[in-house]
């Protein structure tokens, strides 16, 4: 089991056990389990700055991911990853 957060194309970040899919020995995407949608809300509005910035008074906020579906493996391809 490895959880992680992935970040998507889209801007979610899901949490989420996270496995590689591969294709042989070619990894084409994560094979994620049981994931929610991670959202992070704060009261302070960041500044765009070069200095160091601290959140604080930051909720955190999980939600089923694809919450319509009946399974809970889901197979994201690479192309859709940021990070």
């Amino acid at each position: 089991m490895s959880v992680r957060i992935v970040r998507l194309q889209n801007g979610e970040d899901v949490i989420s056990d996270v496995r590689e899919a591969l294709n042989g020995e070619v990894t084409v995407g994560l094979l994620i389990t049981n994931p929610y949608q991670v959202y992070i809300q704060s009261d302070r509005a960041l500044l765009e700055t070069d200095d160091p910035q601290k959140l604080s008074d930051v909720q955190v906020q999980y939600l089923p991911w694809a919450p319509l579906s009946d399974g809970n493996e889901f197979l994201i391809r690479l192309d859709q990853i940021v990070t």
